[in-house]
């Protein structure tokens, strides 16, 4: 699934490319195509100038949308590399960016957009935390350190729906306007991370299970 920097990635290539178009567009061979057009009151006139609009139009939502998303990069870049503890900071940080983004925002301010991207988000938490734990270890029984992992990755989780509820609730009370509020889908947002996080939990068991009746000793040796 993508991360958040998919989402600046989408719309680098998509300013590009639209921007590209944009700009043969208003090129003077184009122009006096469309002069030519108009004297002939041609009826293929008018779908085009539609569609040369909808291209202008959405290269500066492109390029308005990109502009706020790039604030995100450094913050992206981070959580990549970063282990279920350093997740939280990073969170809070990203957050607060993405408040901005949802407040100033000309076009990345629909709650269509702005779930998707706290999806994403959620998505590249699943990501770091799953790599963040060894199922052969558990398995052949070192289950300390796995234990150990599991836990981080259930605080890492806790943490990410608190720092959510505190950044929409920070937007309820400030923010008169309840339809600025982030009355988004949660579902769609938390769901493949809660089912992880219960996966992590039923690893735990099995690891309690390990340390009955097959955990290995200092050595490596098991009991």
């Amino acid at each position: 699934s993508s991360g958040p920097g998919d989402e600046i990635e989408f719309w680098h290539n998509r300013t590009i490319d639209l921007s590209g178009i944009s700009n043969q567009l208003v090129k003077p061979e184009v122009q006096n195509i469309i002069e030519v057009l108009q004297i002939a009151k041609s009826s293929y006139l008018s779908p085009f100038q539609t569609l040369s609009k909808s291209i202008q139009q959405g290269t500066s939502e492109a390029k308005d949308n990109l502009k706020f998303l790039k604030t995100l990069e450094d913050s992206c870049n981070r959580l990549v590399t970063a282990s279920p503890p350093e997740i939280p900071d990073i969170l809070r940080e990203m957050l607060s960016l993405i408040r901005m983004i949802w407040s100033l925002s000309r076009f990345y301010n629909t709650e269509e957009r702005l779930t998707g991207l706290l999806r994403k988000v959620s998505n590249q938490i699943i990501k770091q935390c799953r790599a963040h734990v060894s199922l052969s270890d558990i398995f052949e029984g070192d289950v300390f350190s796995a234990i150990k992992c599991l836990e981080e990755n259930i605080a890492c989780w806790k943490e990410w729906h608190n720092i959510y509820n505190k950044t929409a609730g920070a937007i309820k009370r400030n923010v008169h306007d309840k339809e600025r509020h982030w009355n988004l889908d949660l579902n769609r947002i938390f769901a493949q991370i809660d089912a992880f996080a219960q996966r992590c939990r039923d690893l735990l068991e099995v690891c309690e299970g390990q340390l009955q009746f097959a955990r290995k000793d200092s050595n490596g040796e098991k009991i």
